[in-house]
């Protein structure tokens, strides 16, 4: 079988980039492929490709699917296909028209239109891979920090915390907090829990969080942070959310009382509804589901 050419467009920003290969390193587990990166298009040879199909340089190989996420990529993922050939994929709800697309990967939460051209998603696809070897001694606290979805208290976030921990204490925490993370918020934590492992992201490598999802069989994260969330629940850990304060209703805010009415995650607060028709966070895993449908629909 031939092996199937993927070319990748990035914005650089992490969280797109990490849809985009969520879904290739999934396709790469079903198919042999080759990656090739290839850069943003400026906007003058943008115009050129779409319009005469001037294509500077010729490839080795001219690619199956054109993958990216990022409003910046949309266009070069058009002009690609319009010199190159393939199926231009779009990871996210995309600033142009569902049709100008073969494929969109949209997060339900974005509240997708039906199209032909659109399969929704719940939550971003991600990097992270089911694991089979959690261990249920160990307990995974991620921090994140004021969002325009939510208010950040951190004397709330603490109580929350000093409950959670209190409950659970034959586990081993370990505290982490992220770039959002104020440092005042930071000093407070690590003071109020001198004797649990605290990290911080620029202290540990790039692949510390994903090593530590696979091990931890607990994952509880403040829910303004809803990328790790679902990477929690993509993890197969048990998860659950550290509750914040809003005073307004977002698709984001929805989006995670959704979650916990589903029973998918887990609360501190009481707020849990009994549904008898409870998820399975192990049935969440978004890139392999998409990968299946994106080779079947296109016979690849």
């Amino acid at each position: 079988m031939k092996r199937l050419q993927v070319w990748i467009v990035s914005d650089e920003k992490p969280g797109h980039h990490n849809q985009s290969m969520g879904l290739i390193q999934a396709l790469s587990s079903m198919r042999e492929l080759e990656l090739s990166q290839m850069p943003i298009v400026s906007k003058s040879k943008t115009f050129q490709m779409l319009s005469f199909k001037y294509c500077s340089k010729k490839q080795k190989e001219n690619p199956d699917l054109i993958i990216g996420a990022g409003h910046k990529t949309h266009f070069s993922l058009l002009a690609y296909r319009q010199c190159f050939g393939g199926k231009a994929i779009v990871m996210m709800r995309p600033s142009l028209p569902f049709r100008l697309f073969d494929l969109c990967f949209i997060p339900r939460h974005d509240k997708p239109s039906n199209s032909a051209h659109m399969i929704e998603t719940i939550g971003a696809v991600n990097l992270v891979i089911p694991s089979k070897s959690h261990l249920s001694k160990n307990g995974l606290i991620l921090l994140g920090g004021p969002s325009k979805h939510f208010n950040w208290n951190v004397a709330e976030v603490a109580l929350q915390l000093e409950k959670l921990i209190l409950r659970n204490a034959e586990m081993q925490w370990t505290i982490a907090s992220s770039r959002r993370t104020p440092a005042d918020s930071v000093d407070i934590i690590s003071s109020y829990f001198p004797k649990i492992e605290f990290i911080e992201p620029d202290k540990v490598s790039n692949n510390w969080l994903p090593t530590k999802m696979q091990e931890s069989g607990n994952i509880w994260v403040t829910e303004d942070s809803v990328s790790m969330i679902y990477e929690a629940l993509t993890s197969g850990a048990t998860t659950g959310v550290i509750r914040l304060n809003t005073d307004k209703t977002t698709r984001v805010t929805e989006e995670v009382n959704r979650l916990v009415f589903e029973g998918r995650v887990e609360t501190l607060l009481g707020d849990n509804l009994k549904n008898e028709n409870k998820e399975s966070a192990s049935s969440l895993y978004e890139a392999d589901r998409c990968a299946k449908l994106l080779l079947e629909k296109f016979d690849l």
